[in-house]
């Protein structure tokens, strides 16, 4: 046999491929070799800080008792949801409690039922009685098909934020505004031109006019949705019409203008809030936590009242937002899962510290009746914020978790867009006369997303 020659090899491979060979070799070999680490107890996922801070204390005090062996694990959000649906495609590890959002949740479920990757936990939340404990609207953004996925983390209703200090100066009483033409009619008097240039510096109301941000929640108030309860494509409908036209109106250039196109959500948009911009906007319970965070110069100034209904004696809220936590099927014990689950969502310190920090309000009803709720609020004038959030938690509307959901509020705030430009162009300030217009433009929207929700092949159109 011929001696073996290390030349041979060095002249037909560079010495950084070599390098490189040689350390993937050895780095095989050592992960090879390791013993496989074992976690102990169930593993849970959350990408929430605020969540996780409170959830810990709680978790440790059950290990250090004996009571449950809980693994909480911090993770951002868009790894934890990669993670999530290549076990779900794949197979691979995941956490046997994963708590995820409305965009992430909504992906696993996009083929039939048998192909989601979370446990079916309709049975078992009505055979233990689970369901009851809950807020019932607020499972309708985990459900589909009819099946419930996952357990609602928060209700998430929606109040208006208004400058109390400015309206009440003007003489305007809000109780007496308890639909949206008597708010609109008599905030209309503050739009102002503040520094004489011909312009408003002062609008009613904030309104996202290039997106559905704000139009679908009202949209949701008023009754409607994009999706019917067999999650087919509704977006067209004389609801939905009537909503857009009422708002595009009030949106649209020229001398009725009531609305600010801005979303006040980012630091810009907050200033504008501070300097009196726009008077009023929608605030879900998280959003008005993350308003004394931002807003500080306004403390005092504000006050929450429910949102002025879409006809007399209607409803007083909406819904913005949502998370839930969810069983991977890959999890053998789903059971002590969802047991541990309804045990921390159902904590006292937990739901107290939760609504300290980020305002969020607890979605099981037994949590509402603590008088932690009911304290004053300085930030918002002494007010009891948290009860007038549960107030109106019950009344929050069942909405749609398609997939397809995202797909068709983009296509419907491009057709509030477009019906918010027709309607200054023409001078329509008319809801009856632009209400055509609004159909006609909902009705491409809905070509649009039945176009692409027929491409989807794994979804039996007759499931419900």
């Amino acid at each position: 046999m011929a001696p073996f020659r290390i030349d041979k090899i060095t002249d037909r491979f560079s010495p950084g491929f070599l390098v490189i060979a040689i350390l993937a070799t050895v780095s095989t070999i050592i992960v090879w070799m390791r013993p496989e680490s074992t976690i102990e107890g169930l593993e849970f996922w959350v990408t929430s800080r605020p969540h996780y801070s409170s959830y810990k204390p709680v978790i440790d005090r059950w290990k250090a008792t004996g009571e449950e062996n809980v693994n909480l694990v911090l993770l951002e959000g868009r790894a934890l949801e990669r993670r999530m649906m290549s076990s779900f495609f794949t197979g691979t590890p995941i956490a046997e409690m994963l708590e995820v959002t409305t965009g992430a949740a909504k992906k696993a479920w996009r083929g039939p039922l048998e192909a989601v990757g979370f446990t079916d936990l309709t049975d078992i939340l009505h055979e233990k009685g689970i369901y009851e404990q809950f807020n019932e609207p607020s499972f309708s953004g985990w459900t589909t098909r009819g099946r419930i996925f996952g357990l609602p983390h928060d209700v998430h209703p929606v109040l208006l934020t208004y400058r109390a200090d400015l309206v009440e100066a003007a003489g305007i009483d809000v109780e007496e505004l308890d639909t949206w033409d008597k708010f609109m009619e008599a905030m209309r008097p503050l739009v102002k031109d503040l520094n004489g240039d011909g312009r408003p510096d002062q609008y009613i109301l904030e309104m996202a006019e290039a997106s559905a941000g704000i139009i679908t929640p009202l949209i949701m108030q008023a009754g409607g949705d994009y999706f019917d309860e067999d999650d087919r494509v509704s977006i067209d409908t004389e609801l939905n019409a009537r909503v857009l036209s009422k708002f595009a109106v009030w949106a649209a250039a020229g001398p009725n203008k009531l609305t600010a196109d801005k979303t006040i959500g980012d630091g810009p948009g907050r200033k504008l809030q501070m300097d009196g911009y726009v008077l009023a906007w929608l605030t879900p319970d998280w959003r008005a936590g993350q308003e004394r965070l931002y807003l500080g110069s306004l403390a005092g100034k504000l006050k929450l009242m429910p949102l002025p209904a879409w006809e007399e004696g209607g409803r007083r809220t909406t819904v913005m937002g949502g998370t839930m936590v969810g069983i991977p099927k890959s999890n053998p014990n789903p059971e002590d899962a969802l047991r541990i689950a309804v045990s921390l969502y159902s904590d006292l310190e937990i739901a107290r510290d939760m609504f300290a920090v980020t305002n969020i309000i607890s979605p099981v009803k037994a949590t509402w009746d603590d008088p932690f709720y009911d304290e004053p609020d300085p930030f918002y004038s002494g007010q009891p914020n948290g009860r007038l959030f549960i107030n109106q938690a019950p009344h929050v509307p069942v909405r749609s978790a398609s997939p397809f959901l995202e797909l068709a509020g983009v296509e419907v705030g491009i057709a509030y867009g477009r019906l918010i430009k027709y309607a200054g162009a023409e001078k329509i300030y008319d809801p009856d006369v632009l209400y055509p217009k609004a159909r006609e433009l909902l009705g491409r929207a809905q070509k649009d997303v039945e176009r692409q929700v027929n491409r989807n092949i794994f979804i039996d159109r007759n499931e419900s």
